[in-house]
């Protein structure tokens, strides 16, 4: 619904992507949404029931030897959320860059590869598969 391929940024615009409709229409799907700025573990422990769904997004791991994050997490941390997720009670998706150690890590759950992303971070376009790994 924001179109395609168009980055956020102070050095653009701002586009009419949010008009009055469309908002009404997201008002309503994410009413009974929780959208929070916590650690994983906290906000795991916070909302863990049978009917939740967790979204992670965390930072990649880097193995190709891009920089494209500011802050990363070690491989201890990865493991971390690893088995914060292998023990949750909810649902939950993962997005993560496919490479040996993620596989290895999350080796029992079920796995995809995406079509080639457009990256466009740090003013440098490329594209990368992905892996979408989740717990049902």
């Amino acid at each position: 619904k924001f179109g395609s391929g168009y980055a956020f940024s102070r050095r653009q615009p701002p586009r009419q992507a949010l008009k009055h409709e469309f908002l009404n229409g997201l008002s309503e799907r994410l009413s009974n949404t929780y959208i929070e700025n916590l650690s994983y573990e906290r906000l795991i422990k916070n909302y863990d029931y049978e009917d939740s769904f967790f979204y992670c997004d965390p930072p990649f791991t880097g193995s190709d030897g891009s920089k494209d994050y500011q802050f990363v997490m070690n491989e201890s941390g990865h493991q971390l959320l690893h088995d914060k997720l292998a023990g949750i009670k909810g649902k939950f998706l993962l997005s993560y860059d496919d490479t040996p150690f993620v596989r290895k890590l999350y080796k029992g759950f079920n796995i995809e590869k995406t079509k080639p992303v457009l990256y466009t971070l740090n003013q440098t376009n490329r594209y990368k598969t992905e892996l979408l790994i989740r717990n049902y």
